[in-house]
């Protein structure tokens, strides 16, 4: 993906967070608002004089993410007129707390598999495994009691995609 693709998937997402008013939520309470956020962050580093495998990292990521914004413009519609959890016997959604372990899980995961200089090791400023590590912890702060099913599934697919882009395989749709 090159800059101008980046470029439009971030606008279409504000755009999508402006109108929706995704932006009037508190830190961490929007799955929008926080990929929004990790975009722009993401899509600033300089990659002149990054090593190969931090340029392909780089790669991998935005084309996963041109992937998961395809997915989640063809679910605009559920997201814009949400279904809830159906609740269970005592009012509560035991799917939602499925999703919620299974998310936190597979995002421990990721992080532990993303690779780390060694200590003694120069951390060059626009490293993208750095870069993408410390937005990661921020994802992981995402309040997920407010989100609905197809929050959820969009935030799998997140996390599915990343784990992929992290583990060095193509990013399947």
């Amino acid at each position: 993906m090159n800059r101008q693709e980046q470029t439009e998937i971030i606008n279409d997402l504000a755009a999508f967070v402006k109108q929706h008013r995704e932006d009037q939520f508190g830190d961490h309470e929007s799955l929008y608002m926080e990929v929004l956020k990790q975009w722009q962050q993401l899509s600033r580093p300089n990659m002149k004089g990054a090593t190969q495998e931090n340029q392909e990292l780089y790669d991998r990521y935005w084309d996963a993410m041109g992937k998961w914004h395809w997915r989640f413009v063809k679910e605009q519609d559920k997201i814009v007129d949400p279904e809830p959890f159906a609740p269970d016997q005592f009012g509560e959604s035991l799917l939602q707390e499925n999703y919620e372990d299974l998310i936190e899980e597979l995002a421990v995961t990721i992080i532990a598999d993303l690779d780390r200089p060694a200590a003694a090791d120069v951390i060059a400023i626009n490293d993208f495994a750095r870069l993408l590590n410390i937005q990661l912890l921020e994802m992981r702060e995402l309040y997920t009691d407010v989100l609905n099913p197809i929050d959820f599934i969009l935030l799998m697919e997140y996390w599915r995609m990343v784990d992929q882009v992290v583990q060095g395989r193509e990013v399947e749709e």
